[in-house]
């Protein structure tokens, strides 16, 4: 009994190991299969950085532009124009029943 509790330890230990490895270093581990050179993926890791942060600045740049169309004094006029007048709507009829009863088959 004591080996199978051994062998069940070292089975959760391998399988704790595989994974901790396979998150902390799968993309290494994929680079390091295919042939992806550290210059590379050094490479794209600060292109992407770059877009993220020109990313951020642009939503920035954008959120402030739309932020001045919501200022007191714009919310204050858009409130102070008269709307259109709200009309009830006419009723709307039923459709009526365009085909016949199927005839029945014999």
């Amino acid at each position: 009994m004591d080996k199978f509790f051994l062998d069940g330890f070292w089975l959760l230990t391998a399988l704790g190991v595989a994974f901790l490895l396979g998150v902390f270093f799968s993309q290494k581990i994929k680079d390091a299969i295919n042939g992806v050179p550290s210059a590379l993926r050094s490479a794209l890791s600060a292109t992407e950085s770059s877009a993220l942060s020109e990313l951020t600045k642009a939503k920035a740049a954008v959120i402030a532009d739309v932020s001045k169309l919501f200022t007191k004094a714009a919310v204050a006029t858009a409130a102070a124009a008269p709307a259109a007048p709200v009309t009830a709507a006419a009723p709307v009829a039923e459709p009526a029943a365009t085909a016949a009863a199927p005839a029945k088959i014999a």
